[in-house]
């Protein structure tokens, strides 16, 4: 697949979780407008395949797709989607009909939807051993494995996990395995004698029916020898026939697997080439990636980097000198920070304040301008205060100044 696929398919994995994230509102937005709506086990069982049949594209996506930092984007929706899949099987075996019973029957609810029971079948996701965080983790753990193996002295190798007990071993005596055969060797014999009789039975009543034809006409023996195998050879063609006709419907229909022919190479094989290619292709970009962030980090480091500095700085020293100017601290060296930290959160509390009561008073804009036109003196002192007031600062984010 191209990457344009995996970009489209990351787009309706988008879409598809925005419609879920409406779905999931939908008992407050009833309980709003004063509708009963109780979710029960069919409302978080239908959450719950929805969000496994996201959860397989956007799995694919991030094993697929090559951009790093479009991975990266991808990676945080599928572990919040993994999160709410266990929160929604937490909720599915609260409302299990069998209380208490981690298993979940969704056999009803998968016929409804007309889904196979392979949607609901758990995948788990490839970057757990393929991701660079992981490689080192899974080494780490590998190596202390083999240490304690070695410690306690058992084999390196995997087990195979087969049973190791001799299958001919039956726990019998001498004796009884002696009666055992004796009965077999019996029952042997009298099945050769029966076979022997038949035989002869057989043979005798062949050579009856060769006396008799013998005595008939030689021609007509032919020409029932010819229709036999006529009948036979036509019989064996339209069987053939029909058994390529059933084929090709199967097959038509997805019934069946359609044929290999000598020419075409296994689909199989062809596709983990390609997930290879692709995941050559990944690990290349990641590099061209880290080494572009690292340069762009060093040349803003050295470039601006005491700049940004100084302005830190005589922003902190500012702050220091306002904090000793206020009676109520005495002049007093401040112990911590937190305060200079706190007031950039207290800034975006009050602009998050003030466009939501902006967004209450536009529904009322022409009535209020019609009432300040009424009012000119009480527009102008309002006027005064307005030109009197000062414009707040522009202030870095908290996290950027704790980074830096």
């Amino acid at each position: 697949m191209s990457h344009a696929t995996y970009q489209n398919k990351w787009v309706e994995c988008m879409q598809e979780l925005m419609e879920q994230v409406q779905i999931e509102y939908l008992p407050v937005d009833a309980k709003e407008n004063g509708q009963h709506f109780e979710p029960g086990f069919q409302h978080f069982a239908l959450l719950y395949i929805k969000y496994l049949q996201i959860y397989r594209k956007l799995e694919e996506c991030h094993d697929q797709m090559v951009h790093p930092q479009k991975r990266g984007s991808i990676k945080k929706v599928l572990k919040s989607t993994i999160i709410r899949i266990l929160e929604l099987k937490e909720q599915l075996i609260t409302f299990n009909l069998r209380p208490l019973n981690r298993f979940v029957a969704l056999d009803e609810v998968l016929t409804d939807l007309k889904l196979n029971p392979e949607t609901v079948e758990w995948k788990v996701p490839r970057y757990f051993l393929d991701g660079k965080e992981c490689k080192e983790e899974i080494e780490d753990k590998q190596h202390k494995i083999d240490h304690w193996l070695g410690v306690f002295g058992m084999p390196l190798e995997p087990d195979d996990l087969l049973d190791k007990k001799d299958p001919f071993e039956v726990g019998l005596t001498t004796d009884q395995a002696v009666a055992i055969i004796q009965k077999n060797e019996r029952g042997r014999m009298n099945i050769v004698k029966a076979d022997h009789r038949v035989q002869f039975f057989k043979a005798s009543k062949k050579d009856a029916s060769k006396k008799q034809e013998s005595a008939e006409d030689p021609l007509e023996s032919q020409v029932l020898a010819a229709t036999r195998i006529a009948a036979h050879w036509k019989r064996k063609v339209d069987r053939r026939r029909f058994l390529k006709m059933r084929e090709e419907e199967f097959e038509f229909l997805g019934m069946a697997p359609p044929k290999k022919d000598k020419g075409e190479t296994d689909v199989i094989a062809e596709m983990q080439k390609h997930r290879e290619n692709r995941k050559k292709m990944q690990e290349d970009a990641d590099d061209v990636f880290e080494k572009a962030l690292k340069q762009q980090l060093e040349w803003l480091q050295k470039k601006k980097g005491a700049d940004i500095k100084a302005e830190l700085l005589e922003e902190r020293r500012q702050w220091i000198l306002e904090y000793c100017q206020d009676p109520e601290h005495g002049k007093e060296f401040p112990e911590k920070f937190d305060a200079f930290y706190q007031r950039f959160d207290q800034n975006n509390e009050d602009e998050e304040g003030d466009k939501g009561k902006d967004g209450k008073k536009g529904k009322d804009a022409k009535g209020k301008d019609d009432k300040a036109k009424g009012k000119g003196g009480k527009g102008g002192k309002k006027g005064k205060d307005g030109d009197g007031e000062e414009e707040p600062l522009e202030v870095l984010s908290p996290d950027c100044l704790r980074t830096t």
